[in-house]
Protein backbone atom coordinates (compact mmCIF):
# COMPACT_ATOMS: atom_id res chain seq x y z
CA UNK A 1 0.00 0.00 0.00
CA UNK A 2 1.34 3.41 -1.00
CA UNK A 3 1.05 5.62 2.08
CA UNK A 4 1.22 8.77 -0.06
CA UNK A 5 -1.67 7.71 -2.28
CA UNK A 6 -4.86 9.74 -2.10
CA UNK A 7 -6.80 6.57 -2.87
CA UNK A 8 -6.41 5.66 0.80
CA UNK A 9 -8.00 8.92 1.90
CA UNK A 10 -11.39 10.64 1.64
CA UNK A 11 -10.20 12.61 -1.39
CA UNK A 12 -9.54 9.43 -3.36
CA UNK A 13 -12.68 7.75 -2.12
CA UNK A 14 -14.84 10.66 -3.27
CA UNK A 15 -13.21 10.66 -6.72
CA UNK A 16 -13.67 6.89 -7.08
CA UNK A 17 -17.35 7.05 -6.08
CA UNK A 18 -18.01 9.78 -8.67
CA UNK A 19 -16.20 7.70 -11.28
CA UNK A 20 -18.09 4.55 -10.24
CA UNK A 21 -21.37 6.35 -10.89
CA UNK A 22 -20.29 7.11 -14.47
CA UNK A 23 -18.88 3.65 -15.15
CA UNK A 24 -21.94 1.93 -13.67
CA UNK A 25 -24.25 3.99 -15.85
CA UNK A 26 -22.17 3.08 -18.92
CA UNK A 27 -22.30 -0.61 -17.96
CA UNK A 28 -26.04 -0.51 -17.30
CA UNK A 29 -26.69 1.14 -20.67
CA UNK A 30 -24.67 -1.63 -22.33
CA UNK A 31 -26.28 -4.43 -20.32
CA UNK A 32 -23.08 -5.49 -18.58
CA UNK A 33 -22.30 -4.96 -14.90
CA UNK A 34 -20.09 -8.02 -14.56
CA UNK A 35 -16.78 -8.21 -12.78
CA UNK A 36 -15.07 -8.54 -16.16
CA UNK A 37 -16.75 -5.35 -17.40
CA UNK A 38 -15.46 -3.34 -14.45
CA UNK A 39 -12.02 -4.92 -14.61
CA UNK A 40 -11.68 -4.25 -18.35
CA UNK A 41 -13.12 -0.73 -18.12
CA UNK A 42 -11.09 0.41 -15.12
CA UNK A 43 -7.78 -1.24 -16.07
CA UNK A 44 -6.45 1.90 -17.79
CA UNK A 45 -6.38 3.58 -14.38
CA UNK A 46 -3.28 1.53 -13.62
CA UNK A 47 -1.42 4.07 -15.80
CA UNK A 48 -1.89 6.51 -12.92
CA UNK A 49 0.01 4.25 -10.51
CA UNK A 50 2.24 6.33 -8.24
CA UNK A 51 0.85 9.69 -9.41
CA UNK A 52 -2.27 9.89 -7.23
CA UNK A 53 -0.66 11.87 -4.42
CA UNK A 54 -1.36 15.13 -2.62
CA UNK A 55 1.66 16.63 -4.41
CA UNK A 56 -0.22 16.22 -7.70
CA UNK A 57 -3.84 16.84 -6.66
CA UNK A 58 -3.78 18.79 -3.41
CA UNK A 59 -4.11 17.55 0.12
CA UNK A 60 -7.85 17.32 0.59
CA UNK A 61 -11.25 18.79 -0.07
CA UNK A 62 -13.71 19.01 -2.91
CA UNK A 63 -11.25 20.65 -5.30
CA UNK A 64 -8.69 17.87 -4.92
CA UNK A 65 -11.36 15.16 -5.30
CA UNK A 66 -12.76 16.86 -8.37
CA UNK A 67 -9.33 17.24 -10.00
CA UNK A 68 -8.58 13.57 -9.38
CA UNK A 69 -11.99 12.54 -10.73
CA UNK A 70 -11.45 14.57 -13.92
CA UNK A 71 -8.00 13.07 -14.39
CA UNK A 72 -9.46 9.58 -13.97
CA UNK A 73 -12.16 10.46 -16.50
CA UNK A 74 -9.50 11.61 -18.93
CA UNK A 75 -7.61 8.33 -18.43
CA UNK A 76 -10.78 6.36 -19.23
CA UNK A 77 -11.81 8.60 -22.15
CA UNK A 78 -11.36 5.86 -24.75
CA UNK A 79 -13.43 3.28 -22.87
CA UNK A 80 -16.30 5.03 -21.10
CA UNK A 81 -16.41 8.57 -22.42
CA UNK A 82 -16.17 8.04 -26.16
Amino acid sequence: MNKKSLLNKTTGYNAIIKLFKDVSKYGFENGDLSYQFFFRTLSPLSEMNGTVTSENYGASGFKASNELYHEMKKTLANTVYN
